[in-house]
């Protein structure tokens, strides 16, 4: 049988080195009969630690790897070798990943949020790539900038606030004070922007705040600030991929008009199919649980996993 992810994460978890960036990988090995690559690319404010059980769903349909990503997970930003972390050249760093790690073996992609935006860009920009992909599963993922449901008001406020902390002294001197966790609690529990925090009960809430304070601390604040930036910004619909992709809808329901932008990803990809589930990338405390995360692979995409 295939290992199962047991509480402590840290056994299958190694040192990851790309280019100079230090960070981490997390690894579980298939078997004889179970021997499909899967490639797990999470989205902005995460880490590894944060998507163990799906990990150990996906596990069941093969070996599964999900790499850091730079300024993410406490990967050393790109900003390290003086590059901006745009769409672009996260796209070059995955792409000499997969080079790197699979060699010329064939993969499947499970792209998690803004994982899509990067495994989309690097499909486009390495056309050659694209044929070792047997199929791509879209998790909340989108492919324009009027995707996101955001007011004209709140893009504006986004984009300036985006390009302040784009700035290493702005954004040293805001994780100092506003990212300490006394104001991290203080904004969650009164900012209308998360009301369902008003929904849980004391124990939920204490979880909640402490995986988004080490998470805030963990990510850098830069980075995550150019990403926004992209979303704002972003335009994938340019550049057709030869690929199969199965979008999950709803798993970003709060943030994604699901309506644009599954007419989009089918003008990106070759083929496309969808699904819907009802979990929630942003629930953090409830991805925690396995059953809860099982629900991001709805039947259709684990019947597709199995059969590939």
């Amino acid at each position: 049988m295939a290992k199962r992810v047991d509480q402590d994460p840290d056994s299958f978890i190694v040192p990851l080195n790309m280019n100079g960036l230090q960070g981490r990988m997390l690894y579980l090995s298939g078997n004889a009969r179970n021997n499909k690559e899967i490639l797990c690319v999470y989205g902005q404010h995460t880490s590894i630690e944060q998507w163990i059980s799906l990990v150990q769903v996906l596990h069941r349909y093969g070996s599964v790897t999900m790499p850091d990503l730079p300024g993410f997970g406490g990967m050393d930003p790109m900003y390290k070798l003086d590059r901006k972390p745009t769409l672009n050249h996260l796209a070059d760093y995955l792409a000499a990943f997969i080079k790197l790690r699979y060699k010329r073996r064939r993969i499947t992609i499970i792209a998690i949020g803004y994982g899509l935006l990067i495994v989309t860009r690097m499909l486009q920009q390495y056309p050659d790539l694209a044929k070792r992909v047997d199929l791509i599963v879209s998790i909340g993922g989108f492919a324009r900038h009027d995707d996101v449901k955001l007011s004209r008001l709140e893009r504006i406020t986004l984009r300036i606030s985006a390009g302040l902390l784009s700035n290493k002294i702005i954004a040293w001197s805001w994780r100092l004070v506003m990212l300490h966790p006394f104001f991290l609690k203080e904004w969650y529990s009164y900012s209308q922007n998360y009301e369902m925090n008003t929904t849980r009960d004391a124990e939920s809430f204490s979880a909640f705040i402490a995986m988004q304070t080490k998470l805030w601390q963990q990510n850098d604040l830069r980075t995550r600030a150019r990403s926004i930036r992209e979303v704002l910004l972003l335009d994938n619909c340019q550049v057709r991929v030869n690929a199969p992709v199965w979008h999950v809808s709803g798993a970003h329901a709060r943030l994604v008009n699901e309506q644009l932008a599954e007419q989009h990803l089918q003008v990106v990809f070759t083929e496309y199919h969808q699904t819907k589930t009802n979990a929630q990338l942003d629930d953090i405390v409830q991805l925690s649980n396995p059953t809860y995360a099982a629900k991001l692979l709805p039947l259709k995409i684990r019947q597709q996993l199995r059969q590939m």
